[in-house]
C-alpha cells in the first residue's frame, strides 16, 4: 500500500527475496550498479540506512565488508541474489572466496560478492579507458582535411 505508515514500534518488512538484472557489459555497469543500489533498498525494510549500507561496498575493503552490520538477513539474501546471475570468470572466482570463506568458518556476504563485481568492472573499465586512448593516439588527419576526419 503506498503511503502506508509504520506504527510505532512495528517493524518494516524486509522482502523475502532480491532480484536482480542479469550481469551487464562494459559499457552497461554503472547503469547496473544503480539498479542494484535500488533493488536492495527496495528489499530492505528499512531503506535509507540500507542505502547508506549498501553504498559503502565502494569505500570498504573486501574483508572490512565481512560484518553484516545490522543487515545480516539482506546481506544473505543479496548473496544468493547474486549467485542467482553470476557467470563465467565471476562465478568461478566468486566460488571460490566462499568455498575458502566456508573452510574459515564463515559465510562469506552478498556485499562482500558486490565488491568482487565491482573490482572486476573497475579493472575492465581502466582497461577501456586505456584502450580508447591508445586508438585516439593512433588517428591521423589525411589531407590536412578537417571534414574527413570525424
Amino acid at each position: 500500500m503506498a503511503g502506508a505508515v509504520i506504527a510505532p514500534g512495528q517493524k518494516a518488512r524486509e522482502a523475502d527475496k532480491i532480484t536482480l538484472p542479469a550481469m551487464p557489459h562494459g559499457a552497461r555497469f554503472r547503469d547496473w550498479k544503480r539498479r542494484i543500489r535500488d533493488k536492495i533498498c527496495g528489499a530492505s525494510g528499512r531503506p535509507e540506512q540500507a542505502f547508506t549500507w549498501i553504498m559503502n561496498v565502494d569505500d570498504l575493503t573486501y574483508n572490512d565488508l565481512r560484518e553484516s552490520d545490522g543487515f545480516s538477513s539482506l546481506d544473505c539474501k543479496l548473496s544468493a541474489a547474486i549467485s542467482d546471475i553470476l557467470t563465467g570468470d565471476l562465478e568461478r572466482r566468486i566460488g571460490v572466496l566462499k568455498e575458502k570463506a566456508a573452510k574459515d568458518g564463515y559465510l562469506m556476504k552478498g556485499r562482500q560478492a558486490l565488491h568482487v563485481i565491482y573490482e572486476h568492472y573497475r579493472v575492465a573499465e581502466a582497461d577501456g579507458a586505456v584502450l580508447e586512448f591508445e586508438d585516439l593516439t593512433g588517428i591521423k588527419m589525411r589531407n590536412n582535411n578537417l571534414e574527413e576526419f570525424t
